[in-house]
């Protein structure tokens, strides 16, 4: 499934905060945090989301390479499930950098 929807799409980049989790024979999902923009010195919070991935090659990708801590860019859309969940739904993903 192609998530090209331009009116609805999103850029973050976070660090891995889960483990990377079949949920499906097609499919994977994992939770990253992205810190918010803070001032120098005060304390920095981050939201959290779930990643779900259903493209073949990057599920691959992910369980290959995405480990706890990793830094990553994902690009995709937010998507409302039937069970009420929010996620970014994505087919691109990339290392920014090996930690944290």
């Amino acid at each position: 499934m192609a998530f090209n929807n331009n009116t609805n799409r999103v850029n973050l980049k976070g660090y891995v905060l889960s483990d990377v989790e079949q949920t499906n024979e097609y499919s994977v999902e994992f939770q990253i945090a992205v810190p918010r923009k803070a001032a120098p010195g005060a304390k920095v919070y981050s939201d959290i989301f779930t990643v779900y991935v259903n493209n073949s090659a990057v599920c691959t990708f992910c369980k290959e390479h995405l480990k706890k801590s990793v830094t990553i860019t994902v690009k995709g859309e937010l998507r409302n499930f039937y069970n009420g969940d929010i996620k970014i739904c994505s087919d691109d993903i990339q290392l920014s950098s090996k930690k944290k």
